[in-house]
């Protein structure tokens, strides 16, 4: 990935490093390129393969089985699966989050060089969630394995309380990482290329999480290709351990190679509506008395842009409600439902990143002459749309894998493509000393997984996948007519 144009002349080599790249068609970023983004991009890539190799489709399908087969060894009905297992876990991983987001933020912006610290702390939680983990997937064991000394396994109830509170330890791991991580990212980039950086690591993140479902594809053939609770578990271990490896980037972080104040937010001459929002402030008093026009779009512009970030935390509160109840059930409805093997689930997660980095690419294209708002909005509706068409035709579909499996990646894509647009809204529109802040209390969006997460495993199990996947799309289209209230507040850019 080319950031400067190595092809001019250097005319500083004893200067001060210096933006060359003002008047070149890519971003731009002083010489050398900054310590913290390529941490955050090794970071974010080396995470996007640890995570999707275990945390996902391989997680829920373990949660899922272990709770059926202790159901049945508790002397319950013929095991079946257990959705409400699965929700009451990342209920307790999301209410943690939301108790932790705060706190974290605040440390983060008040401590002194608080982002890399707070990030160091992550980096060690990390290693004991991953050292954690690896001891409670060997205590739980196989409850059906007859191939040693008889044991008692622990009861369902025992293991979602052990598991919650090892989730929790990832779910706090994860939220530093998405906050003073990214915090310090967007501190160490120039506000007027913040977009097309946000889609870089997005970007770095997506084709990360295509090489975990791989790995796990190529073990699964080489197997029995079959939903056993052996085969998750030595994956989810394999998974985990190489998760707590990669964190040994985060102590790396220093908040001081960040870019001085001034340079990271003036941007570039395309975006003047980028500056900080204290600077517009702060030349309010500066103005003459006779400059009343000009001082009233300056107070009208504060006014403005200091309501965005509320309008974006309620809206994102609302789509995390809706999302929390369907999301982690996916991959049980294709393996439930739809009767889909461990390799053909994965090999849908394989292909989704590769389609969300198109679509994000195209987004952040469209954004550039529809406006930003304007296109989250669009991306956002075609990908509700999907849900619906999922919903109403679901008979004719589930026959039809083929017709299904496109239909979900793209409404993934779609409803995920505007994310990176979404995060340069917002830290184009916060002061740099807030903006961990705002990210980690973005985190508490995660509080619609606290409720959501559990109540739309317990509505799977009661009254099948399709029911509240409904409830999601109409929550969903709430959402976005929500997302109206910024179009006056954001320009087009």
């Amino acid at each position: 990935m080319t950031l400067v144009d190595d092809s001019m002349p250097n005319e500083h080599e004893d200067a001060e490093p210096i933006s060359i790249c003002r008047d070149v068609a890519v971003p731009c970023f002083p010489s050398p390129v900054n310590h913290n983004v390529l941490l955050t991009l090794a970071l974010w890539g080396s995470h996007g393969i640890a995570d999707s190799l275990w945390s996902g489709t391989v997680l829920v399908s373990y949660l899922s089985i272990l709770a059926s087969q202790l159901s049945e060894s508790d002397g319950s009905k013929k095991s079946r699966p257990r959705n409400d297992v699965v929700g009451y876990i990342e209920a307790c991983k999301g209410f943690v989050g939301v108790v932790a987001a705060l706190p974290i933020g605040y440390l983060a912006d008040h401590l002194h060089h608080g982002r890399h610290r707070v990030i160091a702390f992550g980096g060690a939680l990390t290693i004991l969630a991953a050292l954690s983990h690896i001891w409670l997937l060997l205590y739980i064991g196989d409850p059906h394995d007859t191939t040693h000394a008889p044991r008692t396994s622990p009861d369902v109830q025992h293991v979602v309380v052990l598991f919650a509170g090892v989730m929790s330890m990832w779910g706090v791991s994860v939220l530093i990482v998405d906050g003073p991580v990214s915090a310090l990212y967007a501190d160490s980039v120039a506000a007027g290329q913040r977009s097309r950086y946000y889609v870089y690591l997005n970007s770095t993140w997506l084709l990360g999480t295509t090489v975990g479902p791989a790995l796990s594809i190529l073990w699964f053939r080489s197997g029995s290709d079959r939903w056993t609770l052996s085969e998750l578990k030595n994956i989810i271990l394999l998974g985990v351990s190489l998760q707590g490896l990669t964190s040994i980037l985060m102590f790396l972080f220093d908040d001081r190679k960040s870019l001085p104040e001034e340079e990271g937010e003036t941007g570039d001459d395309e975006t003047a509506e980028s500056s900080a929002p204290e600077e517009e402030e702060n030349l309010v008093p500066l103005l003459a008395p006779g400059d009343a026009s000009a001082r009233a779009d300056l107070e009208s512009l504060s006014h403005r842009r200091r309501k965005i970030p509320y309008v974006l935390f309620m809206t994102e509160v609302v789509f995390a409600l809706a999302s929390g109840m369907t999301i982690k059930f996916f991959p049980l409805y294709f393996k439930n439902t739809v009767g889909m093997s461990p390799s053909q689930v994965q090999m849908i997660y394989v292909a989704a990143p590769f389609v969300l980095v198109a679509t994000s690419s195209l987004a952040e294209k469209i954004s550039r002459s529809l406006g930003r708002v304007q296109t989250i909005i669009l991306f956002s509706s075609m990908g509700v749309v999907g849900l619906y068409a999922m919903v109403l035709f679901e008979d004719y579909l589930v026959a039809r894998w083929y017709l299904l499996v496109p239909i979900y990646v793209l409404r993934n894509a779609m409803m995920s493509s505007g994310d990176a647009l979404w995060e340069s809204i917002l830290m184009d529109n916060v002061p740099k000393k807030e903006r961990a802040r705002w990210i980690s209390l973005s985190s508490i969006a995660s509080f619609g997984w606290c409720g959501s997460a559990a109540l739309g495993g317990v509505l799977a199990d009661k009254y099948g996948y399709t029911y509240s996947f409904s409830i999601t799309a109409i929550i969903q289209t709430v959402a976005i007519f929500m997302l109206f209230l910024l179009l006056p507040l954001v320009p087009r850019e």
